[in-house]
């Protein structure tokens, strides 16, 4: 919910400066008219960067301050070496793609904050980003052609958290970054937990099937 607050505060600042563009563009005297013209347009972008932004973050999560699972990973077999991978957000949000291979990881974006910020509520915000899959028999892995990643996030207009991963030093309250998990056995029937631990991602195996995989290897 945090986020979605920030988000809805964004708007509200984007909102409170289209208020003052048109009152600044709306005097006509020139030489004042053209200074409150220059500094329209700048409060303009602002705003324009404010509501990208709101969009944009607003369908990041936050971790939880007593539950830290980002996401329960299961695995249903279809054929050899081949499985549908369900992902269950605490949110309620699900979604399911089909991926080749042995091993899976999974990958996050992540916004942190420092301890101070982070101690005052504003916990870490994360957006599940793909899945992939991995052949680690040398044999099977020449003759499957490598597949990319299957996104599990939505392209935007506008992407905050690359810019800030790009361009750190223009937030430096907050690190933007991408998190991924240690390549994890698959087997039918499997489910496994995925926590966040800081800046990093740990696999919980949740049930019988996830916990004789994760001992076979």
């Amino acid at each position: 919910m945090v986020y979605q607050v920030i988000a809805i505060l964004l708007f509200l600042l984007a909102l409170a400066a289209l208020f003052f563009v048109f009152k600044l563009l709306g005097n006509k005297k020139w030489i004042a008219g053209f200074l409150r013209g220059v500094a329209g347009i700048s409060i303009l972008v602002v705003a324009l960067g404010a509501v990208l932004s709101g969009k944009d973050i607003y369908g990041y999560q936050s971790v939880g301050a007593d539950n830290n699972v980002v996401a329960t990973v299961s695995f249903r077999k279809k054929e050899a070496n081949t499985y549908i991978v369900e992902l269950q957000e605490p949110s309620g949000a699900f979604s399911s793609r089909e991926v080749q291979g042995q091993q899976w990881q999974l990958s996050v974006r992540t916004f942190d904050w420092p301890p101070l910020i982070a101690f005052v509520g504003l916990r870490t915000g994360y957006m599940l980003e793909a899945i992939s899959a991995r052949f680690i028999e040398l044999q099977l892995d020449k003759m499957v052609e490598r597949e990319q990643p299957e996104a599990l996030s939505q392209k935007r207009s506008w992407d905050t958290w690359q810019f800030l991963n790009a361009h750190p030093a223009a937030m430096p309250l907050v690190s933007a970054h991408l998190a991924m998990t240690n390549h994890t056995p698959i087997a039918d029937g499997a489910i496994f937990e995925v926590l966040s631990a800081g800046q990093y991602l740990t696999v919980t195996p949740v049930n019988a099937p996830a916990k004789d995989a994760v001992k076979s290897w």
